[in-house]
């Protein structure tokens, strides 16, 4: 049992893309870019994502995401996996003024966790202007 319990924990990989590096002394020079979102009001567009945790360890769900940083009650790679499949297919950049429906349910005296994510709102092209 010990065995197993160590193989268990000391077993994992990660992978993180993108991000910000921190370089001391390292100045950017960024110049900013002018745009505007044009927005469609014509279409609501709605995503939906679930997630099942199993023993607080072993994760199912979709494995799209969009990478961005959400607050809030839900976590945030379900949140993400949502967003993205709103998103999916339409043309659209970014969603504007996303709305959320968050329901999370434990079974099995909080074994197995369920959380399902459904997000709504309008879609928004960024145009990049001179």
């Amino acid at each position: 049992m010990i065995v197993l319990s160590f193989f268990l924990v000391s077993c994992g990989s990660s992978l993180h893309t993108g991000g910000a590096a921190v370089y001391p002394n390292t100045v950017l020079d960024i110049e900013p870019i002018n745009g505007k979102v044009i927005l469609d009001k014509t279409k609501v567009l709605t995503g939906t994502s679930k997630t099942t945790v199993f023993l607080m360890i072993f994760r199912t769900g979709d494995d799209t995401f969009l990478e961005s940083n959400f607050n809030g009650p839900a976590s945030s790679k379900t949140k993400n996996a949502a967003m993205f499949n709103a998103l999916e297919n339409t043309g659209n950049d970014i969603m504007v003024n996303p709305k959320y429906i968050i329901k999370k349910t434990n079974s099995l005296f909080g074994l197995i966790t369920t959380e399902i994510v459904q997000v709504t709102g309008y879609g928004g092209k960024i145009q990049i202007t001179d």
